[in-house]
């Protein structure tokens, strides 16, 4: 699947400054609701996809090679994570905006 652990080596060949991770999260939002979640208390908001690691873990192991990089996790609230459920209208919808927004953002300026 599309897990960032699948791409984790591809991230560090390329060295970049920044680094935008989204996953579903349960922070005691509204369904579908997103928000930055602080790095230092990601224990606080449960990631709930299915990595064969921790965020915080593939974040430490880019540190490695990457100390300086600046690290953004944003969380978009489910409401349910039950394997073999469709997503969520409002987490989709969510997922959809984040997406349209970063292909909107022009990396050259």
């Amino acid at each position: 699947g599309q897990t960032f652990e699948n791409y984790i080596f591809d991230v560090i060949s390329y060295l970049p400054t920044d680094l935008f991770i989204v996953d579903a999260a349960f922070f005691g939002g509204k369904t579908g609701e997103i928000s930055v979640l602080d790095e230092k208390n990601l224990g606080t908001a449960k990631m709930v996809s299915t990595h064969s690691l921790p965020v915080n873990l593939l974040v430490d192991m880019v540190r490695q090679d990457i100390p300086d990089i600046n690290v953004i996790i944003v969380g978009i609230q489910v409401s349910n994570c039950d394997f073999g459920t469709d997503i969520n209208p409002d987490v989709k919808k969510a997922a959809d905006a984040l997406i349209d927004y970063f292909n909107k953002i022009n990396v050259d300026d």
